[in-house]
């Protein structure tokens, strides 16, 4: 199984993952993982992270067979993972090409104008407003 493959999703970092998914398939790893969990582990030959080693040490007992026996192989389950998995990496590679499209294409991009005043009406006349009558504002 390829090291970035998740046969079931739990949340976990991928190495757990990894040790919770052996131990529901194998029950002497399982009754190992429970007796010495970094030993089992070692025996194995699964290489987990400080933190992945950590979390293994720290989880209750209870929680870990929880978490051991909710794994569920079902076919409908693995057919649906499947299913989500083309659907993830098809949604990716459409916004991808999308993006690209939208980065390389053809056209000028729109020119700035820059910074500009914000202008008082005008009268009826194209004169000075009252406003800028009464504010003393003088056309320059």
């Amino acid at each position: 199984m390829d090291r970035n493959e998740r046969p079931v999703p739990t949340g976990l970092p991928v190495g757990v993952e990894r040790v919770l998914y052996t131990a529901a398939v194998d029950p002497s790893f399982k009754e190992a993982l429970a007796r010495d969990r970094l030993a089992a582990v070692a025996s194995r030959g699964f290489e987990l992270s400080g933190s992945e080693q950590a979390l293994l040490r720290m989880v209750p007992d209870s929680q870990l067979r929880a978490a051991i026996d909710g794994i569920d192989f079902s076919p409908e389950n693995l057919e649906r993972r499947r299913f989500l998995r083309t659907l993830a990496v098809t949604t990716a590679t459409v916004v991808a090409a999308d993006a690209l499209t939208a980065c390389g294409g053809d056209s000028e991009p729109t020119p700035t104008r820059g910074i500009q005043p914000d202008m008082p009406p005008a009268d009826r006349d194209g004169g000075i407003s009252d406003m800028m009558a009464a504010t003393g504002i003088r056309p320059g």
